[in-house]
Parts: C-alpha cells; sequence; structure tokens
C-alpha cells in the first residue's frame, strides 16, 4: 500500500471507529441496496353503461442487497413500460398489462413481471406480478407471478360475486374493494407498485403503479406507471450509471431505461 499521511502522521496510526485508517483505504466493498419494479398495467373498458371495470394490477415490488467489489458492474437489461390505457371503443376489454423489468447481476438474471390488466364489464383481470381487478361481475382477479429468483411482493386482484354489477374491483397489491392496493414502501420512504382502483379511470403514480378502470359507457381506462430499478448506498458518489442524485447520506442510481451500473 502506497505510505499516506495525515499532517505528519501515517494513516496506519489513526483509528476510524474501531478500524485503523489503513485498513478502511484497503476496502474496496460497496454495499448496495437495490430495488427492481415490473410495469403497472392498464384497467379495463366497459360496453355496458353503468357497469365499471377493474384496476391494473401492480408490477412485481423486488427487493435486495449485496456487496460489490472493484471493477464490477450490473446490468439493467430492460425496464418494463406500463401498460397503456384503453380508449374506449364500445365493447368489453380487458387492460393491457405491464412489462417485465429484468436486471442481470454477477451472471444472475432477476426479473419483476409486469402487472395484469384489469377486467372489463363481466371479464376477469388478468393475472401478473400483481393481478388485475374483476370487471363488474360476476368476474374473478387475476393471480399474481412471483419474480425470479426472488420472489418479492405482489397479490391478486380482487373479485366480484354475482349481484355485483356496477363497480370494477380494484388491481393487486392488497386490493380491497373498488381500492387499488395500498403497494409497498421501500427503503428511500416512497411506496411503490400501487393498485389500480376500479372505476376511477386513473393513471399509475408512482413507478409499477397500475390505472384505472373504466367507468362505463364513453369512458376510457387508467394507464399503468412504467417500472423501475434503483441502486443505493451509503456515502458520495462512487459508481456510474443511471439518474445519480444524493438523499439524506446515500446516493441512489436511478434506471428508467437500460443501462450499466459500474464501480
Amino acid at each position: 500500500m502506497q505510505t499516506v499521511y495525515i499532517g505528519s502522521t501515517l494513516v496506519n496510526d489513526v483509528m476510524l471507529g474501531s478500524q485503523r485508517m489503513d485498513d478502511v483505504l484497503e476496502n474496496p466493498n460497496l454495499y448496495v441496496d437495490w430495488l427492481l419494479v415490473g410495469g403497472g398495467a392498464g384497467g379495463g373498458i366497459s360496453g355496458n353503461s353503468n357497469r365499471g371495470c377493474g384496476g391494473g394490477g401492480a408490477g412485481r415490488f423486488v427487493s435486495s442487497s449485496l456487496i460489490l467489489t472493484s471493477s464490477l458492474s450490473i446490468t439493467c437489461n430492460d425496464v418494463g413500460g406500463g401498460g397503456a390505457g384503453k380508449v374506449y371503443t364500445g365493447n368489453n376489454e380487458t387492460g393491457n398489462n405491464g412489462v417485465q423489468s429484468l436486471i442481470t447481476i454477477l451472471g444472475t438474471q432477476y426479473n419483476a413481471p409486469g402487472g395484469g390488466g384489469g377486467g372489463g364489464a363481466f371479464q376477469n383481470g388478468n393475472s401478473g406480478g400483481s393481478g388485475g381487478g374483476g370487471g363488474a361481475g360476476p368476474s374473478t382477479g387475476g393471480g399474481n407471478s412471483g419474480g425470479t429468483p426472488i420472489s418479492g411482493f405482489g397479490n391478486s386482484g380482487q373479485s366480484r360475486i354475482s349481484g355485483e354489477i356496477t363497480g370494477g374491483r380494484g388491481g393487486g397489491a392488497g386490493a380491497s374493494g373498488a381500492s387499488g392496493g395500498a403497494g409497498f414502501a421501500w427503503l428511500d420512504g416512497i411506496t411503490y407498485c400501487v393498485g389500480g382502483p376500479g372505476s376511477n379511470p386513473t393513471g399509475g403514480s408512482t413507478f409499477g403503479s397500475g390505472g384505472g378502470g373504466a367507468t362505463g359507457l364513453n369512458s376510457n381506462s387508467g394507464g399503468g406507471a412504467n417500472g423501475v430499478f434503483i441502486l443505493r448506498y451509503i456515502g458520495l458518489p462512487k459508481a456510474s450509471g443511471g439518474t445519480i442524485t444524493q438523499v439524506g447520506g446515500y446516493t441512489y442510481h436511478t434506471f428508467t431505461t437500460s443501462g450499466t451500473f459500474t464501480y
């Protein structure tokens, strides 16, 4: 190791907490937290008056951490797009699914599936990272598909029962009634992957959130939000790739499209 002084004192005589300064300088490891989110799905549309539609399911929420050594990179292969909202056609139609997000870490591929489209009137929601909600019923919410090799978080869409004919159910991630699922908060304090509401054609807000279902005749549905890949570590920027920000003592690298994180 190169000889380094602080004033007239060798760094191996200086302590940083319980560690010698030269040990700290020789440690190239970088402790990284990461989040991968699939694209949210769009809500369904209706060809029937006063027949609400299901909200789109949220994309899968997959998170973990790792230790990187110097001269290593992580590839963001693809950030999944959100399912576009549907334009009213006079028919009952299920919403567009979200697209999976995919990364490669040390030769292993990780994926977060996109959400399942919300059901049109009398239609079931599609399965996905979180399932889409059922349309005005009876109808069934879509099932949820885990990411690989980490399952992550997601939920099935809400179903309708016989006799419920007016409002669509909310899309996955813990949906209750016509409300969309609450989503999941990450280490940055932001809630991602909120399920789309039934019979409320709003667009997905935060990354991975589903769009809302149409309210009936002449109503379009809301589109799902795109997915995202985020990494963070303590301290000043030590790597390249993505959009780099610093918040609360952490450096964040945010990928909204394909790219490479290089340390």
